[in-house]
């Protein structure tokens, strides 16, 4: 008697439903992505106005402030400031720097104060850099004819900095 199997008859059937879905499958992707991509399922379209508007009243109160720049800072005026203009300033070592011109004066007089000091007022210069944003004070430490003599001198004495940064004065405007 030959033995014959119950089962082989649905196992085939199984094995067909299988492969007729992975070809259902693999020609619906095909019509996906090479028929539809060209077509965008939305447009933004451009926008030309502003985005929002400033009224020049607002119930009969003038709104202030309306010719301020976004990032203009309220600066003092240049005459408050012990700032000179010195000529003969080349390159310098930078010690400090700050928007606020106070700060500067602070530290050094704390930096002429201390008992151990090594500075003397001679050698601490204050320079201010003008941008758009403000005014950017220096508070610098010696003169030196060149960069690298200010650089040597920040390498061997310059143990009192974290970072041995040279400043062109000249350059500040």
């Amino acid at each position: 008697m030959a033995n014959k199997s119950l089962f082989k008859k649905r196992k085939k059937l199984i094995k067909k439903r299988y492969y007729f879905l992975l070809i259902l499958i693999m020609l619906t992707s095909i019509l996906v992505f090479y028929h539809y991509p060209n077509q965008s399922y939305f447009e933004i379209p451009k926008f030309s106005e502003s985005f929002y508007l400033i009224p020049d009243e607002k119930g009969g109160e003038k709104v202030i402030n309306q010719d301020k720049k976004g990032l203009q800072l309220s600066t003092p005026p240049d005459d408050i400031f012990e700032i000179t203009k010195d000529p003969s300033l080349k390159f310098s070592i930078q010690i400090y720097t700050s928007d606020n011109y106070e700060d500067i004066k602070n530290m050094m007089k704390s930096m002429l104060n201390s008992v151990d000091t090594i500075f003397s007022s001679e050698d601490l210069y204050t320079a201010v850099l003008k941008h758009n944003f403000g005014n950017e004070f220096f508070l610098l430490y010696k003169n030196f004819n060149l960069r690298n003599e200010a650089l040597s001198h920040c390498n061997k004495y310059g143990f009192f900095l974290e970072n041995c940064i040279i400043v062109n004065v000249q350059n500040l405007e």
